[in-house]
């Protein structure tokens, strides 16, 4: 396979990932409780930042490591990497939707919809920032 088709591939797959991360996480309880419920607009738009910190933080080895095997030639072990980042990425920001307290049976708001694809989206903007930042800073092989 060609080198330019094999990372559009890569970049096709991690670009699936993104798009299928938050339906995994947050898929089962929409179809299980639904959309709806009242909505008073108290939850905002985005999640604490302590959240998004330690969202970077914890998924910036995988990032730097993706960006590492790209610049070192090698598409596939940087797509695993960042498939893997996120989906931790959108466990976190999918939080507003999944998480629920004592057992509640009640559909999901549209402010927890709202909050979590917000927080994702910055995560997501966030996780771009240190892979490109990386890969710019990393020597590009010689050869």
């Amino acid at each position: 396979m060609a080198p330019r088709v094999h990372l559009l591939l890569c970049c096709a797959l991690s670009l699936a990932a993104v798009v299928a991360a938050p339906v995994v996480w947050a898929g089962p309880v929409i179809h299980r409780y639904g959309i709806g419920g009242a909505s008073d607009g108290s939850l905002g738009l985005f999640m604490s930042p302590g959240w998004y910190v330690v969202s970077w933080l914890a998924t910036a080895p995988l990032l730097v490591l993706a960006a590492e095997t790209v610049v070192r030639g090698h598409p596939w072990a940087a797509t695993c990497c960042v498939t893997v980042a996120v989906f931790a990425l959108a466990w976190v920001g999918t939080l507003p939707v999944w998480l629920r307290f004592f057992g509640t049976q009640e559909p999901v708001t549209f402010d927890a919809l709202r909050m979590a694809a917000c927080s994702y989206a910055l995560l997501l903007v966030g996780a771009a920032v240190i892979s490109v930042a990386w890969a710019f800073v990393t020597p590009t092989r010689s050869g």
